[in-house]
């Protein structure tokens, strides 16, 4: 006989470590990936496979390749990337993956010499906050054309009275060239018996 208190002691210990990392990694918003120097997933989260799932239609799992979810046209860039991370650098863009955006950390993982051992690689759906930048950028080029050529001198003055933006035809207007009342503030440009109707308005 011998006692195997402290074993199992030690045992249920580890085990309750690994749930509350596990539960701590799929509470995340972000796809996490750990891969060996060999390019093989040695864990991810709960939010890895459901992306896996999502763009290349098929479950993640442990051992899998790399390579399984990386894009024939994006393997250059992949292999550039991850060997930067295992050189100890850390790399982070942003790009489409079957028509979905994501945003892309490679992270080096040490081991307890200092070594990398592998590469921690996280990628962040930001399909939403693309979208909104794209439609932001269409909805400026639409004003923009809409007052580029307009007969009137168009102002947008912030709530402290200073000009951050004039249309074209301020020059022609007013003979100011383009860009020289950005940032001024459009109370000095008013004549001093106007002013205090202007403040009120």
């Amino acid at each position: 006989y011998r006692d195997i208190t402290e074993p199992v002691r030690l045992k249920l210990a580890f085990s309750q470590s690994e749930a509350h990392l596990k539960a701590i990694l799929n509470s995340s918003l972000q796809s996490i990936l750990l891969i060996d120097r060999d390019y093989k997933i040695q864990s991810f989260n709960k939010i890895a496979t459901d992306n896996a799932q999502l763009v290349w239609q098929k479950p993640m799992s442990e051992g899998d390749s790399i390579y399984q979810y990386v894009a024939p046209e994006d393997l250059d860039r992949f292999n550039t990337h991850f060997a930067a991370a295992l050189l100890g650098e850390y790399i982070r863009i942003e790009k489409p993956i079957q028509g979905v955006w994501f945003e892309f950390s490679y992270g080096p993982v040490f081991n307890d010499t200092g070594e990398v051992m592998g590469v921690c690689l996280t990628a962040l759906n930001v399909h939403a906050r693309q979208q909104a930048v794209t439609a932001l950028a269409k909805s400026e080029a639409r004003f923009r054309s809409l007052v580029q050529y307009s007969s009137d001198a168009i102002a947008v003055i912030s709530s402290d009275g200073m000009i951050t933006y004039q249309s074209p035809s301020v020059e022609r207007i007013l003979g100011y060239e383009a860009g020289a009342l950005l940032s001024k503030n459009a109370l000095d440009y008013i004549h001093p018996q106007e002013r205090k109707l202007v403040l009120e308005q």
